[in-house]
């Protein structure tokens, strides 16, 4: 309270002797107690979106367990935390707490077999091969080596990674974009890949790609998806084999592209911090960490989306996966610093806003295919 010396004088924001609103800690007059830090007026508690902070959590997911045999995408999943994953074709690749990766499913070309040792950032699953981001900034794949999705890996330093059906796209270090594979020559998707501008994103389709440049605009090239590519600011983008999503900088989805099992019209409303898009369908997380799928649901797909609170969602050909809000992790994210919670003044689990890691949803790298 904005009050001094014995409470006599005691004044609210506003100046009005003995009033009892007070200047909370985003610079804003406040008599409601229970909506400190309310710096938005979004209505939430100490912290704006109610989004998951990035501690590790363990792994669930759902959908179909096989395709002619049972490959154990869904029921093989690894027990212990993880800080990221990705769903393949028939596949899923995740790096655990302590950066190492572990994969599960279809292991016809070492997808999973051959999966790298080492200490590693972020993880994209194609269709039948991987790549993953070390902790020196460079790019190792694995697995179907298809017109050099394996062997072409350039090298540098990258921030961002995309895996497509046979190709693959990198951002390095200074936002330019990269890319390798399969190059169809009636779509172009590595070699229509723009050599001009800086990016912050890469997501990668069946044969196109789409990028989110430094002003937050989205570019598209390869296959023809892009005639209603739409325009704004956004923060985060998935391509699913033949249409894409992206989230707005107000959280918002906006899809576009095929639209045969509505993966488009049926995106739904609200705000959101992660995407991902499957074959014919697509999974987001919204502000509170809940999962909402929409599209072809032949399999579960998007029924058996699992309740609970996630971190990080992965779509797959016909499966998905999430990784859960470890203990103690889920918070709301303070809006004037980025600090997580760390005292709970709304009894919603989180705790008072102190300093430590919030993960956007926006890790730069592929929501891709499969």
């Amino acid at each position: 309270d904005v009050c001094g010396g014995d409470n006599t004088s005691c004044e609210d924001c506003a100046g009005v002797p003995n009033g009892d609103a007070y200047e909370d800690e985003c610079g804003q007059c406040d008599n409601d107690p229970g909506n400190d830090g309310d710096c938005d007026g979004d209505g939430l508690v100490s912290c704006e979106s109610g989004g998951a902070a990035a501690g590790p959590g363990p792994i669930s997911c759902w959908g179909v367990d096989g395709n002619w045999n049972n490959f154990g995408q869904v029921s093989d999943a690894p027990s212990g935390t993880f800080i990221d994953i990705d769903s393949g074709g028939w596949h899923n690749c995740a790096i655990n707490a302590s950066g190492a990766i572990e994969c599960w499913g279809w292991d016809n070309y070492g997808e999973v077999s051959d999966a790298p040792e080492g200490t590693f950032t972020h993880i994209s699953s194609g269709s039948y091969f991987n790549c993953a981001i070390d902790e020196f900034g460079s790019i190792v794949c694995w697995g179907k080596d298809h017109m050099g999705t394996v062997s072409d890996a350039p090298s540098g330093t990258f921030i961002a990674v995309a895996t497509g059906d046979g190709h693959a796209c990198a951002v390095d270090e200074l936002g330019s974009i990269t890319c390798w594979g399969q190059n169809d020559v009636n779509y172009g998707q590595i070699a229509n890949t723009p050599v001009e501008g800086t990016f912050i994103a890469v997501a990668s389709g069946n044969n196109h790609n789409c990028a989110i440049n430094a002003s937050g605009a989205i570019e598209c090239w390869g296959e023809y998806l892009w005639d209603d590519v739409p325009e704004g600011t956004f923060t985060d983008i998935s391509a699913g084999a033949y249409f894409n999503c992206a989230i707005n900088a107000s959280g918002a989805i906006e899809c576009w592209g095929h639209n045969n099992y509505n993966q488009i019209s049926d995106a739904p409303g609200g705000t959101f911090i992660d995407i991902d898009g499957g074959w014919m369908y697509a999974c987001a997380l919204d502000a509170l960490g809940n999962i909402e799928c929409w599209g072809r649901d032949d399999h579960g797909e998007v029924s058996a989306a699992p309740e609970g609170t996630f971190t990080h969602i992965s779509a797959g050909a016909y499966h998905s996966c999430a990784i859960l809000a470890g203990e103690g992790s889920v918070c709301d994210l303070d809006d004037e610093d980025g600090n997580y919670c760390g005292v709970d003044l709304d009894g919603d689990g989180c705790d008072d806003c102190s300093d430590g890691d919030f993960n956007s949803g926006n890790d730069g790298e592929d929501n891709d295919v499969d």
